[in-house]
């Protein structure tokens, strides 16, 4: 009877630890996303003021796809390049 006692109180204790672990885990993920989140909507509020700037000063803005070292294209990359006209 001890032993099947002993069997049942290590599986429920290691149900809870396993649920305990995972809840702690699904938080942190959950905090994470949050904190991208929020950075990617500043970073986009930045860039949003800046292109309207750009486009107030009626600069040349041109915007491309970026490679890597061998010329491929980086998934989700992108350059601007902002024209300068030459001081004479």
């Amino acid at each position: 009877m001890a032993l099947a006692g002993g069997l049942v109180f290590g599986l429920g204790m290691s149900i809870v630890t396993a649920g305990a672990a995972y809840w702690a885990i699904k938080a942190h993920y959950y905090r994470r996303l949050a904190d991208e989140i929020m950075s990617t909507e500043k970073t986009m509020a930045v860039n949003q003021a800046t292109f309207h700037e750009l486009t107030v000063a009626d600069a040349p803005v041109h915007i491309a796809r970026s490679t890597d070292d061998n010329g491929y294209t980086i998934p989700g990359g992108f350059c601007v390049y902002i024209q300068g006209y030459p001081y004479s």
